[in-house]
């Protein structure tokens, strides 16, 4: 596995928990490339999948067996002090893409003046997917305002560039400065809502993201979550929770299990 410390355009971080097939496949699909490194950062409790990649001779990837199940947001924070690209690109390991593709979406984020990009998603049959969105002001929309909640736009209907104040967190591109700025995930969130936590705390700095659609990336969506689905909801409806406190309160909270609104 390659370690050697180099400077680095951009660094490619993966978070990896027992869906093997999925992270082996983007791995493949990346390619390599010498001004980018690619980081695997592993939840999961045995390391099965380094002695894969040993196995099949992956030489483009630094490998981190975290040993304990740090949560996606804790993965991620792993990841970028591993990290040592001027850029970081997150990527689920559900996705497929090339690092041609991520390239593209730093040129383009540089060309904007932007520090953080997402590109167009596609699903399995080729389904736009609907990755980004705003947060409204009182006046716009009250409810959306009072719980911080994001309000999603279809993709499909967005052919050009544009700038939004949320995107999912399934492929997100941003500079290191960015860190520095509004400080790292929050890894309180263990699955769900640091994406949105992260957008919301770049639009409290006033930070807008960029929205590529001429940079297509596969996703296949939520392979490790959906492998328990009642977990998942109770990962769901703790996070939501978490997200409502953190950001407008207790009793949002409390107002919205009475009311179900978020």
């Amino acid at each position: 596995m390659r370690n050697k410390v180099k400077k680095l355009l951009v660094s490619i971080i993966i978070v990896h928990y027992e869906t093997y097939k999925a992270t082996f496949d983007l791995i493949k699909s990346l390619g390599k490339s010498g001004s980018v490194e690619v980081l695997v950062m592993d939840n999961s409790s045995k390391n099965l999948l380094y002695k894969k990649l040993l196995k099949e001779k992956v030489s483009n990837v630094r490998y981190f067996h975290l040993k304990k199940n740090l949560g996606y947001a804790g993965a991620i924070n792993a990841g970028i002090q591993q990290s040592q690209g001027e850029w970081v690109m997150v990527l689920n390991n559900d996705t497929i893409t090339s690092i041609r593709n991520i390239l593209r979406l730093i040129s383009s984020a540089k060309k904007k003046g932007c520090t953080v990009a997402v590109p167009k998603l596609s699903g399995k049959n080729g389904d736009i997917q609907n990755n980004i969105g705003y947060f409204d002001d009182f006046f716009t929309h009250p409810i959306n305002f009072l719980f911080a909640r994001p309000r999603i736009v279809n993709a499909s209907n967005i052919k050009k560039p544009c700038l939004c104040d949320v995107a999912t967190g399934g492929a997100i591109l941003f500079h290191k400065s960015i860190i520095k700025k509004i400080g790292s995930w929050d890894d309180t969130f263990f699955m769900y809502f640091e994406d949105i936590d992260f957008c919301y705390r770049l639009y409290k700095a006033q930070t807008k993201i960029l929205y590529e659609p001429s940079v297509t990336i596969k996703h296949l969506e939520s392979l490790t979550a959906n492998r328990n689905p009642e977990q998942k909801m109770k990962n769901y409806s703790r996070s939501r929770n978490l997200y409502i406190i953190k950001h407008r309160g207790y009793i949002s909270k409390v107002v919205n299990d009475l009311f179900k609104i978020f």
